[in-house]
């Protein structure tokens, strides 16, 4: 699944785990942006609630694992 709101807010990726959902956003770029949280910050409190994980994948070199929001490469979630 996927989630856009009216006002344009959106994650790439809904995955439901259980009785919560994962949440990933998907970037191509090979430098990361503090932009492609925007997503996760914006997202109603309900669904924001539902949440166990919330994760922004690109094709940079850099991971955060430690945050709310974590930053990951494609090469890190796919070995999973």
């Amino acid at each position: 699944m996927f989630y856009r709101d009216s006002n344009g807010n959106e994650i790439d990726l809904l995955v439901p785990v259980g009785q919560t959902l994962e949440g990933y956003e998907i970037k191509s770029s090979a430098t990361y942006n503090s932009s492609f949280e925007t997503g996760f910050r914006n997202l109603t409190p309900q669904l924001d609630a539902r949440l166990s994980r919330r994760a922004v994948v690109y094709c940079g070199s850099q991971e955060r694992t430690d945050a709310s929001i974590e930053v990951l490469r494609y090469s890190t979630l796919l070995a999973v």
